[in-house]
């Protein structure tokens, strides 16, 4: 029997009640896109909140646990990373931004992040 990974808590991808990940058999590896992934990392979303996209702001709750926000899930890696929540939070971001292209299923890129360290995007 096939074990597929949904849950909030496993992926970190739940948005408005709807889970956006992908289902993937487990131990299955996903096909190579046919794209350049980009992916920003919990270390860089975690140093220019700027960049934050206007739609994250505030959300609470997404990783189990009603007072957890963004802000808490970076200054927290070693609580958080243990729920998936830390990555979770960075891919939300990066699927969320306008100017990074990276989707539910693909790989976290090190050093793929297109954003400058003094990215322009400002939340209003």
């Amino acid at each position: 029997m096939k074990k597929y990974l949904v849950s909030a808590m496993a992926t970190g991808l739940i948005m408005a009640g709807v889970a956006t990940g992908v289902a993937r058999a487990e131990g299955e590896t996903p096909p190579p896109p046919d794209r350049t992934v980009q992916w920003c990392s919990p270390g860089f979303w975690k140093n220019n909140p700027n960049a934050w996209p206007d739609q994250v702001k505030p959300w609470f709750g997404y990783w189990g646990n009603p007072k957890w926000s963004f802000e808490f899930v970076f200054a927290n890696p070693k609580i958080t990373a243990r729920v998936g929540a830390y990555e979770g939070a960075a891919d939300i971001l990066s699927k969320l931004h306008p100017s990074v292209d990276w989707r539910p299923g693909d790989p976290r890129v090190e050093n793929s992040c297109p954003l400058a360290a003094d990215a322009s995007f400002r939340r209003r």
